[in-house]
């Protein structure tokens, strides 16, 4: 007897029911997994084949070339070897040059007995011992320190203390002694900044108020008219000043004609005297 045609899929779904809660959704998303991971290697092997159907070039290595042994750069012990090596013959260098540089040096001073004793004696009497060189070296580093002793020392004739009354109690206008000694150290910058603040910056641009060469004159003959001008009317402010003063009044005009006659007749005997006989001088 054949069964029915639902008891198949009613004995499946019993089966499956007896299955643990998610075991089912578990195998699916893991069999999903599988095959995304099947096809994502896929297509990696297959771009790989690609990129290598384009790398055409195929370099020519030498037979010496194939049987030199390589060296592993990324071995701590190759890269340790390598800088020693390359150390051992820079200091071989060094020397070489070195050794080049002392055979010029063919002086060799000849020291007596005399000296050698002279310098034990010293160097008993100072009590030194160790290397010389850093005995010199230390001694050099006392003198230098003494040095900038001696020039922050004043002399011992400076005894000038001035005293400023009740201005020396008055508060300091700066915060700390440091901020007035750098304050005294730089004036020069204070006073520049000063000035530049109060700098007077007066307005320019502005023309003459009133028309002075009215006759377009040319600028030389407009000058000298007005020195002349300036002169004749210091000239008159000088006499009326003498005539105010000494109280006589202006001479006349045949006063003045007699004056002048004589000036001349005196200007042309001068001339007569010193010139030649054309009149020219």
């Amino acid at each position: 007897m054949a069964p029915a045609p639902g008891s198949a899929r009613i004995r499946t779904r019993s089966r499956e029911s007896s299955e643990a809660p998610g075991e089912r959704l578990y195998k699916l998303a893991q069999n999903r997994q599988e095959v995304l991971a099947a096809k994502r290697q896929q297509a990696e092997e297959e771009r790989l084949r690609l990129e290598m159907d384009q790398a055409t070039f195929r370099p020519s290595i030498n037979s010496s070339q194939k049987a030199c042994s390589g060296v592993a750069r990324n071995r701590p012990e190759a890269v340790c070897e390598q800088y020693a090596s390359k150390s051992a013959r820079l200091r071989q260098l060094n020397q070489q040059r070195t050794d080049e540089e002392l055979q010029e040096c063919t002086f060799k001073p000849s020291i007596d007995q005399r000296s050698d004793q002279l310098i034990a004696d010293r160097l008993s009497r100072l009590k030194i011992t160790g290397s010389v060189h850093d005995h010199l070296y230390a001694d050099a580093c006392r003198w230098q320190l003494r040095r900038e002793e001696l020039g922050r020392c004043l002399p011992d004739d400076v005894t000038f203390r001035p005293d400023i009354g009740w201005e020396q109690y008055r508060p300091s206008n700066d915060d700390s002694r440091e901020g007035f000694i750098d304050r005294l150290s730089q004036p020069r910058e204070r006073k520049e900044a000063q000035a530049q603040s109060f700098q007077f910056r007066p307005a320019t641009g502005r023309g003459p108020q009133n028309r002075r060469n009215r006759n377009n004159m040319p600028i030389g003959e407009f000058l000298y008219e007005q020195a002349k001008d300036l002169r004749a009317m210091q000239e008159s402010s000088r006499e009326a000043a003498w005539a105010a003063q000494t109280g006589s009044t202006a001479p006349n005009p045949g006063s003045q004609r007699i004056l002048k006659e004589s000036r001349w007749r005196a200007f042309q005997e001068l001339f007569e005297e010193l010139g030649p006989v054309d009149g020219a001088l």
